[in-house]
C-alpha cells in the first residue's frame, strides 16, 4: 500500500511538471504542442490508476 502512494505521488508530481511545461509553450504561441503535453500528463496519470482499479 505504501509503495503504490509512493508511485502516485511521483506521478502527481511527473504529471505536475509536464503541465507547467504545457502552459509555458501554450504562452509560447505553440498551441498543439500545448495540448500534445496535456494529453500525455493526463494518460501518465490514467494510465496507471485504470490498470490498478481493473486488476484483481
Amino acid at each position: 500500500m505504501i509503495m503504490k502512494l509512493l508511485v502516485y505521488a511521483f506521478l502527481a508530481g511527473v504529471c505536475l511538471r509536464s503541465i507547467s511545461y504545457g502552459i509555458w509553450t501554450w504562452q509560447k504561441q505553440n498551441r498543439l504542442g500545448a495540448v500534445m503535453v496535456f494529453l500525455v500528463a493526463l494518460a501518465v496519470l490514467a494510465v496507471p490508476v485504470f490498470v490498478s482499479l481493473t486488476k484483481r
